[in-house]
């Protein structure tokens, strides 16, 4: 469960990023909504819950046998 909510920010990035990219020229000005919606998404998937990849090698270690790295749990 914790992979799965990890990788919605990567790909909400993954699409937000498409859309800013057929702006054109106008997605780069601060007060355009794509512009604004571009930039808090990549502002939330810094965030250390939004890290995928740690999550996956806690999963996949678990599967194959070893201790849970992750200290929440």
């Amino acid at each position: 469960m914790r992979y799965d909510s990890a990788i919605v920010a990567t790909r909400c990035a993954d699409a937000i990023t498409e859309l800013y990219l057929h702006c054109g020229s106008a997605g780069v000005f601060n007060t355009h909504k794509v512009n604004q919606v571009f930039r808090d998404i990549q502002t939330g998937r810094t965030h250390v819950a939004n890290q995928p990849a740690k999550y996956a090698r806690n999963f996949g270690g678990v599967i194959m046998g070893r201790e849970t790295t992750d200290f929440f749990l």
